[in-house]
């Protein structure tokens, strides 16, 4: 169930990145990532009361809280700005080739924090699955209109290297919590604590107006709402269903296969899809192989 709560995350975060690559650009990854932090955490309050019959987890230790506060901030607040950041200057496909780092820094990270199993079999597996999600996100693209795809530029690689470092550093602190709260309950504690971070940065920064303005106008608010409701909402859920309930460095990487769920969107866009992101996808797929049987899935 981890193993597939992770493919599923990976699945909805494909559809939110081009949503919020599309939608986001005049808003900005700070502003951007404070909306989705808060409209989720908002989500996530009634979710929780409707499923659970409260709107806390009161029963979670101090302990619990604090590490996954500290995880919440880590990986959305840091991460997720510097992922946007990312996103906004390379664009999905390119961003999300950066973000396949962070499965095998969080799986070496798990090895030495969590004492995690790293066989021979889960290093082929996750092998694999980078080598093949790199080989289709490395293809130069080119659009509907015919225009190649923009040059990586280095700022922007750097913040994808980062968004990827704290992706790990949050998924490992999520792990080491031990929690045997739900995944729901875990998502908004994150969510809060992450939310909380964003709107302390972006209040002493004087860009709390910038976050409000894409609500004035109707189709941006539309589809950043159906992104967050996707990404962040369903997305955190289900990541850390993957992160709680399987070994956190193979979840991980599970979550990076976003990319080879983007090929058909890519196609209903106008993009061409080749043979080598054919042939990518199918390397990944078989690394996904590899990682459900290392995992005991």
């Amino acid at each position: 169930m981890g193993a597939l709560a992770a493919l599923g995350a990976a699945m909805t975060w494909a559809v939110a990145s081009m949503l919020f690559e599309r939608h986001g650009r005049e808003v900005g990854g700070l502003a951007l990532n404070l909306i989705k932090c808060v409209l989720a955490a908002g989500l996530m309050l009634p979710t929780l009361m409707l499923l659970e019959g409260r709107a806390w987890p009161t029963s979670m230790s101090a302990q619990t809280l604090g590490w996954l506060g500290l995880s919440g901030l880590v990986g959305l607040s840091v991460g997720d700005t510097f992922w946007f950041g990312c996103l906004l200057r390379l664009g999905a496909r390119r961003a999300l080739l950066l973000f396949t780092l962070a499965p095998p820094l969080t799986a070496i990270l798990a090895r030495i924090l969590l004492d995690e199993p790293f066989t021979g079999m889960m290093i082929v597996g996750m092998c694999t699955t980078l080598a093949g999600v790199g080989w289709v996100i490395q293809e130069q693209t080119v659009g509907p209109a015919g225009e190649l795809a923009p040059r990586i530029d280095r700022v922007g690689v750097a913040f994808g290297c980062v968004a990827a470092l704290c992706q790990a550093i949050g998924a490992v602190l999520t792990k080491y919590a031990g929690t045997d709260e739900s995944a729901l309950s875990v998502s908004l504690v994150r969510l809060v604590a992450g939310s909380v971070g964003l709107i302390i940065v972006v209040a002493a920064s004087g860009r709390l107006k910038r976050a409000v303005l894409p609500f004035r106008e109707k189709r941006t608010a539309i589809g950043l709402i159906a992104a967050t409701f996707l990404g962040t909402y369903l997305g955190i859920w289900l990541m850390n269903a993957g992160f709680l309930n399987t070994y956190v460095g193979v979840a991980s990487t599970l979550n990076a296969t976003s990319p080879i769920f983007a090929l058909p969107l890519a196609f209903l866009v106008g993009e061409k899809l080749t043979r080598r992101s054919v042939v990518g996808a199918f390397i990944a797929v078989a690394g996904v192989s590899l990682l459900f049987f290392s995992s005991g899935a």
